[in-house]
């Protein structure tokens, strides 16, 4: 990409002239949006676990709900930002129900394929 592909696309050329650096970024592959899942130091996934464990209630993914949020991104050409809508529309209730859930013993959360296929509720586990 140069500089003659911004003007054509429409920006002006005294736009143009102040953009310091172009870089052609390429889309991410299901994989590292995977391991942007369960690997990466910002993963909403690991931060949501922290946040949790906080209050002794494990969360735990399933691979296959990790491979279908990879997809639906990739699908979708959002990237890696889309993987936090995923997991914030998944856990919006639970995390707004936390007391009541903790109450009533809940002790893991399970995201299933299923949680991601519906945006539903996870999965919970209460101890006896």
């Amino acid at each position: 990409m140069t500089e003659d592909h911004l003007i054509k696309y429409g920006l002006i050329p005294e736009f143009v002239g102040r953009i310091g650096n172009i870089v052609e970024l390429n889309k991410l592959t299901v994989k590292e949006l995977s391991d942007i899942i369960t690997d990466s130091k910002i993963s909403p996934y690991l931060q949501y676990k922290e946040i949790l464990a906080t209050e002794g209630i494990e969360l735990e993914i399933q691979i296959g709900a990790v491979k279908k949020i990879a997809e639906n991104c990739h699908t979708s050409d959002i990237g890696a930002r889309g993987i936090k809508n995923y997991f914030d529309s998944i856990l919006r209730d639970t995390l707004y129900d936390i007391v009541e859930l903790k109450q009533k013993n809940l002790n893991k959360i399970t995201i299933t394929t299923q949680s991601v296929d519906n945006l539903a509720k996870p999965k919970y586990n209460y101890s006896t």
